[in-house]
């Protein structure tokens, strides 16, 4: 957000606070970071005065991923005064650490800091070799992260085109009424025939655990299934595939790489029950970036977090929010629409997270005049949220969705809130 006079003000009210707690890891984190601030602001000899220590802290006690981003820092602040060799220096020291530990995203990154730096000095044949390493790196990410999983996801899909085309909801019942868990039930019951009233006891605790279980992990997997629509994985690689017939390779290759580290992401965050604030958000804007490049009409979106929620501390369940971001670019914006907008906003009051999503597209009584839409992604966002606050021993969900639509269409869109219990990290 910019308000790096905040940043600085909350980093170093950290800083003082791990020290006092002496713990001295998330102390050199904080002084890392304040380094990063000062670069932004501008007092470079603040910066490094800051990141080196933290630096010492890191290479002391060998915390090496932590080291690698504060010689990003130093690099960046020495390429700042004109000291391009010492700049170098620094990267490569990031650059052997990152190889090091296969952190191949970092190494993307900082092979655009190494080829920069080549160039900056004029050394073009390193420049030039760290621009294919970059490129090297990139395909590397793209092809042992994606590919399997798009031929998995493939493999799916065709079976899923083979099988009856029935309602998510109607498949849910039929899941429960399953051959195997008629047995279990069969089996079950004879079991309770021949064993103690304590045993009975006990399996009727653990029957009523596991029915929970299967019930979670087929809410799970369902919206897993929402989130890697196969359709919306399909349109997107005929997109890009339109993009490298037309010869745009700028596009395609934006496209490409924003998808891989889209699906990356997701498909890391569907194996977690909860992530940071700060993944979940980087993964939206991944996320409406490349809705974006691929929308028509285009549209914009603004995030906002109230002051009391730390995104780097806060905990919450994965992909609650894409699936009404989904909903609003496919069916909320028309072509004629102007001055789209997406807004999302997490407030927190108290001890419980306020989540909502708000678009000025057409709004619901709009849709429902043109084709009768039923949101699978809703029912299941509903059934994970009363899942989590269960689990929470709290009853009431809170899930909403409003028509902002006034009757002489000044005003127009949809509004879903929901909640969910703030958890800190640590």
């Amino acid at each position: 957000m910019e308000s790096y006079d905040k940043a600085q003000k909350q980093l170093t009210e950290a800083h003082r606070i791990f020290t006092q707690l002496k713990n001295g890891l998330n102390a050199a984190k904080c002084l890392n970071s304040l380094g990063q601030i000062y670069f932004k602001k501008g007092e470079i000899e603040q910066a490094e005065k800051h990141s080196q220590k933290a630096l010492d802290f890191f290479i002391k006690h060998n915390y090496k991923i932590d080291a690698s981003r504060a010689y990003q820092t130093l690099g960046s602040c020495s390429m700042k005064k004109k000291q391009s060799q010492k700049a170098i220096q620094y990267y490569k020291n990031s650059f052997a650490i990152d190889s090091l530990e296969s952190n191949y995203l970092e190494l993307v990154e900082t092979c655009t800091y190494l080829k920069n730096g080549y160039a900056e000095i004029e050394d073009y044949k390193n420049a030039y070799y760290f621009s294919d390493l970059y490129k090297a790196y990139s395909d590397s990410i793209y092809n042992t992260e994606t590919t399997d999983k798009f031929s998995e996801l493939e493999v799916r899909y065709e079976t899923a085109q083979k099988e009856q085309k029935i309602e998510l909801l109607e498949k849910k019942k039929e899941i429960l009424d399953t051959k195997a868990e008629r047995d279990f039930w069969i089996i079950t019951g004879l079991i309770l025939l021949f064993i103690s009233s304590v045993i009975i006891s006990f399996l009727i605790i653990s029957k009523q655990r596991l029915k929970a279980q299967q019930r979670t992990a087929e809410v799970e997997q369902k919206l897993f299934r929402v989130q890697m629509n196969p359709h919306f994985i399909f349109n997107a690689i005929f997109a890009i595939q339109s993009f490298m017939l037309e010869n745009d390779s700028q596009k395609s290759s934006l496209y490409l790489s924003n998808f891989a580290k889209l699906m990356r992401m997701i498909l890391e965050s569907s194996r977690q029950e909860k992530i940071r604030l700060s993944q979940e958000l980087k993964m939206i804007e991944y996320y409406i970036g490349f809705q974006q490049l691929r929308s028509t009409p285009s549209f914009d979106y603004k995030i906002h977090i109230s002051e009391n929620i730390d995104p780097e501390n806060t905990l919450i369940p994965p992909m609650l929010v894409q699936p009404f971001i989904e909903n609003a670019v496919e069916h909320g914006f028309s072509n004629n629409s102007e001055n789209a907008l997406i807004e999302i906003n997490f407030i927190l009051k108290k001890d419980i997270i306020f989540v909502t999503i708000k678009d000025n597209g057409k709004g619901i009584s709009e849709n429902k005049k043109k084709k009768k839409h039923k949101s699978l992604a809703t029912e299941i966002t509903k059934e994970r949220l009363s899942l989590i606050l269960n689990k929470k021993g709290k009853k009431n969900i809170e899930f909403s969705i409003r028509d902002l639509s006034s009757s002489n269409s000044t005003i127009t869109g949809t509004e879903v809130r929901f909640k969910i219990p703030f958890e800190e990290e640590f």
